[in-house]
């Protein structure tokens, strides 16, 4: 009989924001982590408060595609968008399954998820085309998706749709990640924040939820055990298992 819980006796960090961190640390601690939470970046609006995203959607039917590349873009896009628009909606493109299962539960249709959960992956996946793609995303994001869909032949209106911010962290949280037994990171703002709270010490054991934040990660001299792949909850729970079984 498998173990139903194969996290007893190990402590975990969680540095996703705080009102986001529910789902994750419940499903750990029903594996038998003793989990800590580290809320090391909170989500805010953007800059204008969301107007650039709300005239957008307003104007939703000129659309073909709408681009979104993590869950806090889908969820804002969803809750700035008009339950029923005037016209079809555009078609949807969701960098992996996490952003994709946000759409799902909120009844949209997801028309392209790339094989490589990652904006090149999504790129590479993307038609050519001649039409506008609407890409609400974070206020500082790579320009890989915006760029690489502009050079195959689509207008891409880039719409702040959030702003990932620091957390104020204190000396409990830098000890809570030294002395867990994994330090989870669920985006590269967690791994950015991670790596400059740290200030080039390193946790035991790192699992990222998906290649951009391991990429993230290790650019900034943060060594990740595992990558969670599928980029989602149940992934990484997997990737943590995996990650602790390791000597």
């Amino acid at each position: 009989m498998a173990n139903a819980r194969p996290l007893a006796g190990f402590t975990i960090a969680v540095t996703r924001a705080a009102d986001q961190a529910g789902p994750l640390v419940a499903r750990l601690r029903g594996l038998g982590a003793d989990v800590s939470e580290v809320p090391l970046i909170a989500i805010a609006d953007p800059i204008d408060g969301g107007e650039a995203l709300r005239r957008a959607v307003a104007n939703l039917p000129a659309y073909t595609w709408v681009v979104l590349t993590s869950p806090n873009a889908a969820r804002r896009f969803l809750d700035a968008a008009p339950e029923s628009a005037s016209g079809p909606w555009p078609k949807v493109a969701a960098v992996g399954p996490g952003t994709a299962l946000v759409l799902a539960e909120r009844g949209r249709v997801v028309d392209l998820v790339p094989k490589r959960a990652i904006g090149e992956g999504l790129v590479d996946a993307f038609p050519h085309g001649s039409g506008r793609v609407l890409f609400p995303r974070a206020e500082v994001a790579r320009a890989v998706v915006s760029e690489g869909l502009a050079a195959k032949g689509w207008v891409v209106d880039v719409v702040d749709a959030y702003r990932t911010v620091p957390a104020v962290a204190t000396a409990d949280h830098v000890q809570a990640l030294l002395s867990a037994d994994l330090v989870v990171l669920t985006s590269s703002s967690t791994a950015t924040v991670t790596a400059s709270t740290l200030a080039g010490t390193a946790p035991r054991r790192i699992v990222s939820m998906g290649i951009a934040t391991t990429v993230t990660a290790t650019n900034l001299g943060l060594s990740v055990a595992v990558t969670a792949e599928p980029s989602t909850i149940d992934g990484l729970l997997d990737a943590c298992v995996v990650a602790l079984r390791r000597t």
